[in-house]
């Protein structure tokens, strides 16, 4: 049988884990060739390998959703992920405790939940489209389109 539900933190601590492969016949789950998990139909980042020892990622144009700590403690060599014009949000702790070095919030983002850049101690910028109507940066600190409450 197909695993129909994989929860949060399942793969926490994994540091050698270098790729996850799902069965192309799983009807809840996929991966790509770089060995990274997500729903059926790649609409949601659920999880990147915390051991894949690259520099750069690109999310695919298909991900609207990181999932929950989809990228917490990956290696601290992954210092730069693109992410996609069409995402729309950040689950809790998306990239808790990475080595990202700067993050560009697209235009279509509209929901980021608590604490995505937790424990991100190498992270130096964090720049919003200025497209983007739900939130804006101001001296590295971001808001909601209403300028009243900070987004951490």
């Amino acid at each position: 049988l197909p695993i129909s539900t994989i929860g949060n933190y399942s793969f926490n601590n994994c540091s050698s884990l270098t790729s996850i492969t799902v069965n192309d016949n799983n009807q809840y789950y996929s991966s790509d060739e770089n060995g990274v998990m997500y729903n059926k139909n790649k609409t949601t980042l659920l999880q990147y390998p915390i051991g894949i020892t690259e520099t750069t990622y690109t999310i695919p144009s298909t991900v609207k959703i990181i999932g929950q700590s989809a990228f917490s403690q990956a290696n601290p060599l992954l210092t730069t992920i693109t992410l996609p014009d069409q995402l729309q949000e950040k689950k809790k702790n998306a990239f808790e405790s990475s080595g990202i070095t700067s993050i560009t919030i697209p235009s279509n983002v509209a929901s980021i939940d608590l604490s995505p850049f937790a424990g991100c101690i190498n992270l130096k910028s964090i720049n919003v489209d200025v497209n983007n109507t739900s939130y804006k940066d101001i001296n590295f600190i971001y808001f909601n389109s209403n300028a009243n409450s900070i987004c951490r």
